[in-house]
Formats: structure tokens, C-alpha cells, sequence
């Protein structure tokens, strides 16, 4: 007599929430049969869509995949299983790229062991093609158009828990990594001197955040904080924006203006962007810095400069020297202190509490509670953040917004931004040249979608193209530039 029980898929969206049956075979070897009940017939799903086939006891063990797409699907395994698009795979995927048994897996207590059982478009984990290996949980395997996230199951979280108290630091910044503890180790140093602080790192890793601690921290909190993007000022205008102007001044001067400094006072200006000054101007500033005094435009009479000056840039001031387009000695007035604050990808540790945090401020925003699921945290996690902790933010309200308050990875790391850098080139994995010309020639089978399409489209015979493609590295170094594609 057959027991059906309901399953869940939770990382779909709380819109295209899955639901499943798991009925229990008479036939040999006794498994759990998992098929979306508002779905076709298996042999009609879509493509993104899986049947999955595993043992009874499969469904205790705590390491997940998550087959990430539109239809995001969740299933936890145990033992050893197979990946392929034939009816005898355990777990079945309906994509034209991906071979009738295309992996095999094992699930250790260590991670899952993962095979490749000589599929036609390879494995890719993370990006690189592998033949065999252990994955863990945080990565992610390439099939085909499918993406499979490993990561261990968790009970969802009805709320995030609170930002430890070890992983704030003034500001309003959050870390606990050791790059990061070691990037602000000195800014209750620096925040009690006069000397000016150069910030640098990439857009979004929270540069004002560094400007704002070193004025907090220091004997000028109580004086104002000005925040002025030299980037941001028309190149006419930057002038009276840092100085200010008097009535007058030129054409357009109907009335006094009070410039970055003289609002300032006696605080903090933190000159944001500072490497996109024009020439003209940076000579200027260097002026000010050296006497400690500034004349607005148009003005006769010199007024004292008592503010503090924390500066900061994503660019590569040195090189900009190099080039001419910045001035070598404003350089080395403005860098008598730096603070190098790294990106969110080299701090892989501090992104849990970075959206515990982030979570705290958008239930305020949307005044609602948030649920993030497991799998969202472990797709932060193995996400690069090109756009580092300001993307985190960003992409955690769109997920919230999106998700009606639950936030599954699917959500938080949408699939195409997994793409996104595919969009211009083609990334080759830096090495001998063996190794960039497999991986284009994998890349022109991945596009053409097979080994024998991939062959007639650069007019070779499919044997050849599969002979480069599985030859060992010193046949494909033998080859010259020119036999290959």
C-alpha cells in the first residue's frame, strides 16, 4: 500500500512556493520519488526543473543543494546518487546540456565527493571544470545551465540574530576578520591626532564610514562633519564649493557662499573621491594645507583653515603620480596616515553579521520582520560582491521587497548576477597556454550547447575537438597557436 507525505521546497519564492509528494516505491531498492505536484508529467517539465529520486533515510541529512533559477528548488541527500537527465538518475534535470548520468555523488561527513562520469559539457565547481573532488558547503556546481548550492541545513530563522558586540566598531561599521580588525587596528590613534588620513579601497567597502569614525573618536565630535565628492563638482564650480565665494565673485555671485571649509570649522571635511580633483585644484588645496589658511574666490582677506582632513579614492594614487594626472607632493601631504579598508570578497567571514546588521535596518524600513533562510547566508558567503557591502545592502531590501519579507538565495544572488560578467568577455583562468585555450574551447562548447555543434561551427571534426578537450596538458601544449581555434 503506497504512504504519500507531503514535502517542501522553501527556496522558491513565497509566490512559486513548490510543493512536493514523496511516495514510497514497491519496487527494489526502496526510494523516495519527489515531483512538483502543480507540474507536468516529468517527461514534460520545463527546463530548470528536477525530479529527485533518493534513499528513505536521505531526507535527515543535514547538507542541502539548492538547484538555483527562477524555480528554485531545495533537497537535502544522503549516500551515493546520481545527476543526469535520464529516468534512471536520481536526481533528474530537464536541460539539453547536461548528459543522461552526468555526476555522480557521495555525500561524506566532510562534504559531498563529486564525480564526473564523462558528461559532454563537463563540471564546472565555481567556475573551474573539475573531473573529481570534495565540495563543501558554499560552493556551487555548473551542469549545464544549472547551478547546484551546497550548503548545510539549518532550521529557517524567524529572525536574524543580533550583530555580536565583538563585530562593531565605531562609525557604525561591522566586522570581526582578521583583514578588516587589522585594516582599522589604529584609528583610535589616528582619530586623536591632527594629521590628515587617506582612506582607500574599492567603491562600496564603506570609506565614509572610516571618515566619520576617525571624526567621532576624536577630540572634534562635537565640531560638524562635512562630506564633499570631488567627484561630483562640475570642474567650474569645485572651486567655490571647497573655498566659497563672495558676493560678486563672478557673473553668477548674488549672494555669499560658505565653502566646504568654512563649514567645516573647527571639525572634520572629508573630501570624498579625492583622486578625480582637477590638476588646477589640487595645487590649490596643497596650498591650504601647507599655511593652514584659505581666501574664497573673489575674497582679499585669507580666513584659517582649523578643520581636520580625512581624504579617500578608490584609485591607485601612486600610479595616477606616474601618470601626471595627480600632484606627487599633495600625495604625500595627504597620505601621512592611510587606512586600507579591503573588500567584502577578502573578508568572506564578516558577511553573516554584515546582513544581521543590514537585516536590523530594513525591518525598520519596511516595519515588518524578515526571515532569511539558510541557503541565503551561504549564497552571501560564496557571492564575489563586485559592488562589495553596498551591494550587500542593496540586494538584501530588493530580496526583502521581492520576497514579501522571506529571503531565500535565489533572491538575495539573483542567477543572472552570477552572469553578469560574462556579459562583455570571456574570463579565462590565468596559466600556461594549455590551460586559457581548454577553457575557451569549453566555453565555445558550453555556447553551442554540445561537443559536434561546437566542432561544425570552427570546422573541425568532433573527434579532434573531444581529443583537445580531454587530452592531457603536454598533447594540447605540443599543439601550435594556430591548430587550435
Amino acid at each position: 500500500m503506497d504512504r504519500t507525505r507531503p514535502l517542501a521546497a522553501p527556496c522558491a519564492g513565497p509566490s512559486k512556493t513548490l510543493t512536493a509528494a514523496a511516495q514510497r516505491s514497491e519496487t527494489p531498492g526502496d526510494y523516495l520519488k519527489v515531483t512538483a505536484q502543480a507540474l507536468p508529467p516529468p517527461n514534460a517539465l520545463p527546463e530548470g526543473t528536477a525530479t529527485l529520486k533518493l534513499p528513505q533515510r536521505a531526507l535527515t541529512e543535514p547538507l542541502v543543494f539548492e538547484l538555483l533559477g527562477e524555480r528554485a528548488t531545495r533537497f537535502r541527500c544522503r549516500g551515493t546518487w546520481v545527476i543526469g537527465t535520464s529516468a534512471a538518475a536520481s536526481l533528474r534535470l530537464h536541460d539539453p546540456f547536461v548528459s543522461g548520468s552526468h555526476l555522480r555523488c557521495t555525500v561524506r561527513s566532510d562534504g559531498v565527493w563529486v564525480e564526473d562520469l564523462g558528461s559532454k559539457n563537463g563540471t564546472r565547481l565555481n567556475g573551474i571544470e573539475i573531473r573529481a573532488g570534495l565540495i563543501t558547503p558554499g560552493m556551487c556546481l555548473h551542469l549545464g545551465r544549472q547551478r547546484l548550492l551546497l550548503f548545510r541545513q539549518h532550521p529557517p530563522r524567524s529572525s536574524v540574530p543580533s550583530v555580536p558586540e565583538t563585530a562593531r566598531r565605531p562609525g557604525g561599521m561591522v566586522g570581526q576578520s582578521q583583514s578588516f580588525q587589522e585594516a582599522v587596528r589604529h584609528l583610535p590613534t589616528y582619530a586623536a591626532l591632527e594629521q590628515p588620513v587617506l582612506v582607500l579601497g574599492e567603491t562600496g567597502v564603506g570609506k565614509e564610514l572610516v571618515a566619520r569614525a576617525l571624526h567621532d573618536e576624536g577630540p572634534r565630535a562635537d565640531a560638524p562633519f562635512v562630506a564633499l565628492n570631488c567627484a561630483s563638482i562640475p570642474e567650474q564650480l569645485a572651486e567655490s564649493e571647497l573655498f566659497g565665494h563672495a558676493k560678486g565673485a563672478f557673473t553668477t555671485a548674488l549672494s555669499k557662499h560658505r565653502g566646504a571649509f568654512a563649514r567645516a570649522g573647527d571639525g572634520t571635511l572629508f573630501l570624498d573621491e579625492i583622486g578625480e580633483l582637477p590638476l588646477a585644484l589640487q595645487a590649490k588645496l596643497l596650498r591650504v594645507l601647507e599655511t593652514r589658511a584659505f581666501a574664497p574666490v573673489g575674497a582679499e582677506i585669507a580666513q584659517p583653515m582649523r578643520a581636520r582632513i580625512v581624504a579617500a579614492t578608490h584609485c591607485d594614487l601612486p600610479s595616477a603620480v606616474e601618470r601626471g594626472t595627480f600632484r606627487e607632493d599633495l600625495f604625500h601631504r595627504l597620505s601621512v596616515f592611510q587606512v586600507n579598508i579591503p573588500p567584502l570578497r577578502a573578508r568572506p567571514d564578516d558577511i553573516s553579521a554584515l546582513l544581521s546588521h543590514f537585516v536590523a535596518d530594513t525591518e525598520r524600513q519596511l516595519r515588518r520582520q524578515i526571515r532569511v533562510e539558510s541557503c541565503a547566508f551561504e549564497a552571501a558567503i560564496s557571492h564575489p560582491w563586485p559592488g562589495n557591502i553596498r551591494a550587500l545592502r542593496n540586494a538584501l531590501l530588493r530580496a526583502a521587497v521581492l520576497g514579501d519579507g522571506v529571503i531565500t538565495g535565489a533572491l538575495l544572488v539573483p542567477r543572472a548576477a552570477h552572469r553578469g560578467e560574462d556579459k562583455d568577455g570571456i574570463t579565462v583562468p590565468r596559466g600556461d597556454f594549455a590551460t586559457m585555450k581548454r577553457a575557451l574551447l569549453r566555453r565555445l562548447v558550453e555556447e553551442h550547447g554540445s561537443i559536434r555543434k561546437a566542432a561544425v561551427a570552427i570546422g573541425v571534426p568532433r573527434s579532434t575537438l573531444g581529443a583537445w578537450l580531454r587530452g592531457p596538458p603536454e598533447e594540447v601544449c605540443a599543439l601550435s597557436p594556430s591548430a587550435l581555434p
